[in-house]
C-alpha cells in the first residue's frame, strides 16, 4: 500500500500500532502501555540522518584524472637550471626514492577524493590500509585508481551507504576500481569483513537530500514506512534473505528505494518533488523510474488485495 507522508504522520500506518492497540508517538513510545518501537530503535542506532552536508557539484567537464599525478611526477634537470634556490630544492628532491613519492601521491589522491565524497573522517583509516598496500607491485597501474580502489574499500568495511556510482557521478572509472577492490580483498584477506549494505542507511540518505529542511519525527516516520515497503518489495524480487542494494539486478535496490519516496512525498504539497531530481539522487533514467514506480502500484494493490 502506497501511504503519502500525512497519512504516515498521523498514525494512520498500521505498523505505528503498539500490541496494545494504541499507536507509538514520534519517538517510538506507546503512550498507553510505555511499550518502544524495535523498529524505532533500529532507526535510533542508525546514526539517524548525518548525510545533511552540501554535496560537491561538477561543472562541465570531468578533470583529466592523470593530471594530478603529472604535477607531482614532474622533474627538473639540475644542468639547465641556473637559480641557486631552485637548484638547492632539486637537490633535496633526490633524496627521497620512489616509493615514498608513490606514498605521498597515494596520500594526497586519497585526500581528494575523501573530499569530493564529503568523507574527511575516512582518511585515518585509509591511510592505515595504505601502509598494508605499500609493498603491492603497481606497475602499469594509474596511482589514482589505487586510491580511489581503497577508498571504496573503507567504506565497504565501515558500511556506509555509498556505491559505484557515487564514484561513476565524479567521472571516476568504476570498472578498475572494482577489479583492485576485489584484488585488495583477496590479497588482504579480507572478505569478511565486508559488510552488507542496510537499506536503512541509503533510504536516510535519500530522505536527507530530499527534504533537507524537514522536522526529523517527520523524517523518522517516513524512514520507517519506507524500510517496510521496500524490504517487502525487495524480497518479492529477490529469493535471497540478504539485501545488498548496489549488487541486486544492476543498482536496482537503490532505483526501488526511489519509487517509495516518490510514492509517498508527492502527495504532499509542501514537497514539490520531480522525477528528474529522484532519479538523479538514485542513478537511473527517469523512464526507468517511472517503470518501477508503475511496478511498486501493481505490488501495493496486491498487498491490499492479500491483507
Amino acid at each position: 500500500m502506497i501511504i503519502g507522508l500525512n497519512d504516515i504522520f498521523r498514525g494512520r500506518n498500521v505498523l505505528s500500532l503498539c500490541e496494545c492497540g494504541e499507536n507509538y508517538n514520534w519517538k517510538g513510545i506507546c503512550e498507553n502501555c510505555g511499550l518502544i518501537d524495535e523498529d524505532y530503535l533500529d532507526l535510533k542506532s542508525a546514526s539517524h540522518f548525518p548525510y545533511d552536508e552540501e554535496s560537491v557539484t561538477h561543472h562541465g567537464d570531468f578533470r583529466n584524472h592523470s593530471v594530478m599525478n603529472m604535477a607531482v611526477m614532474t622533474r627538473s634537470n639540475p644542468r639547465e637550471t641556473n637559480n641557486p634556490n631552485l637548484r638547492r630544492a632539486i637537490g633535496k628532491d633526490s633524496q627521497f626514492e620512489w616509493g615514498i613519492k608513490k606514498n605521498e601521491i597515494l596520500k594526497k589522491n586519497i585526500k581528494t577524493v575523501c573530499k569530493e565524497l564529503n568523507l574527511p573522517n575516512l582518511e585515518d583509516s585509509c591511510f592505515h590500509f595504505l601502509r598494508k598496500i605499500r609493498n603491492f607491485d603497481f606497475t602499469g597501474k594509474l596511482l589514482e585508481d589505487i586510491a580511489i580502489a581503497l577508498v571504496y574499500l573503507v567504506i565497504r568495511m565501515d558500511g556506509r551507504p555509498f556505491t559505484l556510482f557515487d564514484f561513476k557521478r565524479c567521472g571516476y572509472d568504476t570498472g578498475k576500481i572494482y577489479q583492485y577492490y576485489t584484488n585488495f580483498i583477496i590479497k588482504l584477506g579480507l572478505y569478511n569483513r565486508i559488510k552488507r549494505q542496510d537499506p536503512i542507511h541509503f533510504i536516510i540518505k535519500f530522505i536527507n537530500i530530499l527534504t533537507r529542511d524537514t522536522q526529523e519525527d517527520i523524517k523518522q516516520a517516513l524512514a520507517k514506512h519506507i524500510k517496510w515497503l521496500f524490504s517487502w518489495w525487495f524480497h518479492s524480487k529477490s529469493t535471497s534473505n540478504i539485501i545488498d542494494v548496489s549488487a541486486f539486478n544492476n543498482n536496482s535496490g537503490l532505483t526501488m528505494m526511489g519509487a517509495c519516496l516518490y510514492a509517498a512525498l508527492k502527495k504532499d504539497k509542501q514537497f514539490k518533488i520531480k522525477q528528474e531530481r529522484v532519479a538523479n539522487i538514485c542513478g537511473c533514467s527517469e523512464v526507468t523510474l517511472r517503470d518501477y514506480i508503475k511496478e511498486l502500484k501493481e505490488f501495493s494493490a496486491d498487498i491490499k488485495k492479500s491483507g
